[in-house]
Parts: structure tokens; C-alpha cells; sequence
């Protein structure tokens, strides 16, 4: 049976964390993202979306590109990536051969991150400058 598993690591940190449902709040900072899958060696689209609610009318910033899974299932989704306070949505799907008369095995897996702002300490303080 296939399965897919999102990997998270928060910079600083040395454990993944399995984000075990499609939608996952995290702080602000510095992630990197890999995969666990059932799928080796075969290529994946990857789609990294970004929600930009500060914009009139609000709009999408998405990035893509093409991961290829290792002989163990692994792959590197996002790189150490700064990740701001807002809605972001991480996509990997099957890449249909060129040429395919007969449609494949498609598939797609995804999580949402609402990523939360770090707020200051700093904030609580009466400050006398």
C-alpha cells in the first residue's frame, strides 16, 4: 500500500517532526521539509504556495519544481526556507510520462502550514527610552 510522510526540522533543532495532519501551525522561523513515501526512484512536482493576505486583492506566490525520491523513499521537498507569518501550502504530485496513452498512477499529497508570528517580549514591557 502506497503511503506518503511530510518531515519537518525547524533550523537549530536536530528532530523531525512528522506533521501527521493536512493542516500544521508552527511559529516563525527557519524549516526544511522532506518526504517519506512509499514511491523510490521516481520524479515528483513539487509546489510551494504562499498566501499573500497584506496584498488588495489578496493572491498566490507559488514556486515549483521537479524532486526525484531516492532508492529509500526520501527526498528533499523545501531547503532551509524562511517561512513568515501566513498560509502556506506544500504540494507533491505525479508526473505523467510524455506520451502516456494509458493514464498512471496519480497521486497528490499535501499539507497547509498557518504559520504563526513570533511575538516580542519586548511587548509586555513599559519601556522608559
Amino acid at each position: 500500500m502506497a503511503y506518503w510522510e511530510f518531515l519537518l526540522q525547524k533550523e537549530g533543532d536536530r528532530d523531525w517532526l512528522p506533521l501527521e495532519t493536512a493542516h500544521v501551525e508552527i511559529s516563525e522561523g527557519r524549516y526544511r521539509i522532506i518526504a517519506h513515501t512509499s514511491y523510490c526512484k521516481i520524479p515528483v512536482e513539487i509546489r510551494l504556495g504562499q498566501l499573500l493576505a497584506d496584498q488588495i486583492p489578496p493572491r498566490r506566490k507559488t514556486l515549483r519544481r521537479i524532486g526525484q525520491t531516492n532508492e529509500n523513499g526520501l527526498m528533499v521537498v523545501m531547503p532551509f526556507t524562511h517561512l513568515t507569518a501566513g498560509s502556506w501550502t506544500i504540494k507533491c504530485s505525479a508526473i505523467e510520462p510524455d506520451g502516456a496513452a494509458v493514464p498512471q498512477d496519480v497521486w497528490e499529497y499535501g499539507v497547509q502550514l498557518q504559520v504563526l508570528a513570533i511575538e516580542s517580549d519586548l511587548d509586555y514591557w513599559d519601556t522608559d527610552l
